[in-house]
């Protein structure tokens, strides 16, 4: 289920108080109003979602696909990311989101049923980065593919942005970086 815009919900609803009362308990979450929560609701929405699913993943029943929690958290980063919002305790800051990305993308990298994710996020990444103002394109470089390319897993992932003029104007110090930062990983 695709989403237009950065990464992005066109629906927008806000289930903050729902998603804080099963944040806050320790009851079954339904998979449905899970669905509906981190495909339909608002920036703050989704951002207590993506929380709930660190703390609360064996509570959501049934358990979403691995491509849907996947989409649903690149849509929610890159947005993040895009937007820059100011963060209320539960929703990421542009370059906390970046970074918050760059660390998923090494930890999916890290599994090969994941490749497709990581491949698919690099692509929306080069998206958003292409569509993208400077300083969004700055989060982008410094927040995400800095520390992404830190792994040697992730760095397949992002050689065809070597290729592409504008790409290649964050590709570059972006990989100077990660090689020179290299976490062993990969």
């Amino acid at each position: 289920m695709r989403r237009s815009g950065p990464g992005s919900a066109t629906v927008s609803e806000d289930f903050r108080d729902e998603i804080e009362t099963a944040l806050a308990g320790d009851a079954p979450v339904p998979g449905p109003a899970y669905a509906t929560w981190t495909t339909r609701g608002d920036l703050a929405s989704r951002a207590r979602a993506y929380a709930l699913s660190a703390a609360g993943w064996s509570r959501i029943r049934p358990e979403p696909s691995m491509e849907a929690q996947c989409d649903f958290m690149a849509c929610y980063l890159l947005d993040c990311i895009a937007a820059d919002p100011p963060p209320d305790g539960f929703v990421h800051g542009g370059f906390e989101a970046a970074y918050e990305l760059a660390a998923w993308l090494k930890h999916l990298a890290a599994m090969p049923v994941a490749s497709h994710v990581v491949a698919d996020v690099a692509a929306r990444l080069a998206s958003l980065y292409r569509v993208g103002e400077p300083a969004v394109r700055t989060r982008i470089e410094t927040g995400a593919l800095e520390h992404a390319l830190e792994s040697a897993a992730v760095r397949p992932f992002f050689e065809s942005w070597s290729a592409d003029p504008l790409l290649a104007k964050a590709h570059r110090p972006a990989l100077a970086w990660g090689l020179a930062h290299s976490d062993g990983t990969g």
